[in-house]
Protein backbone atom coordinates (compact mmCIF):
# COMPACT_ATOMS: atom_id res chain seq x y z
CA UNK A 1 0.00 0.00 0.00
CA UNK A 2 1.47 3.36 -0.59
CA UNK A 3 0.25 6.87 1.17
CA UNK A 4 -3.29 8.08 2.27
CA UNK A 5 -4.48 11.31 1.79
CA UNK A 6 -7.71 12.50 4.65
CA UNK A 7 -10.02 15.27 3.95
CA UNK A 8 -12.43 16.97 5.72
CA UNK A 9 -15.42 19.27 4.19
CA UNK A 10 -19.10 20.69 4.82
CA UNK A 11 -21.03 20.32 1.91
CA UNK A 12 -23.97 23.25 1.81
CA UNK A 13 -26.75 23.77 -0.42
CA UNK A 14 -29.43 26.27 -0.27
CA UNK A 15 -33.25 24.19 -0.42
CA UNK A 16 -36.56 26.04 -1.21
CA UNK A 17 -36.80 27.24 2.31
CA UNK A 18 -34.51 24.83 4.10
CA UNK A 19 -30.37 24.38 4.12
CA UNK A 20 -28.53 21.30 4.20
CA UNK A 21 -24.79 20.73 5.76
CA UNK A 22 -23.54 17.80 5.25
CA UNK A 23 -20.49 16.97 6.96
CA UNK A 24 -18.29 14.68 4.83
CA UNK A 25 -15.17 12.82 5.56
CA UNK A 26 -12.86 11.58 2.03
CA UNK A 27 -10.20 8.78 2.53
CA UNK A 28 -8.46 8.59 -0.83
CA UNK A 29 -5.54 5.94 -0.95
CA UNK A 30 -2.30 6.15 -3.01
CA UNK A 31 -0.57 3.51 -5.37
CA UNK A 32 3.02 3.21 -4.68
CA UNK A 33 3.52 5.11 -8.06
CA UNK A 34 1.13 8.12 -7.00
CA UNK A 35 -1.91 7.05 -8.57
CA UNK A 36 -5.23 6.95 -6.84
CA UNK A 37 -6.03 3.47 -6.25
CA UNK A 38 -9.16 3.98 -3.93
CA UNK A 39 -11.69 6.21 -2.02
CA UNK A 40 -14.31 6.02 0.40
CA UNK A 41 -16.43 8.91 1.44
CA UNK A 42 -18.26 8.92 4.71
CA UNK A 43 -20.60 11.06 5.47
CA UNK A 44 -23.98 11.31 8.35
CA UNK A 45 -26.87 10.18 6.04
CA UNK A 46 -29.48 12.25 8.83
CA UNK A 47 -28.11 15.27 7.26
CA UNK A 48 -29.81 14.43 4.19
CA UNK A 49 -33.15 14.34 6.11
CA UNK A 50 -33.68 17.72 5.02
CA UNK A 51 -33.84 16.88 1.43
CA UNK A 52 -37.06 14.63 2.24
CA UNK A 53 -38.99 17.49 4.34
CA UNK A 54 -38.18 19.98 1.13
CA UNK A 55 -39.63 17.08 -1.28
CA UNK A 56 -36.73 16.59 -3.25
Amino acid sequence: MGQQVFLQHTLTALLTGSRLRLPDFMRVELSPDGLISRIDEYYDSRATDVLAEAGL
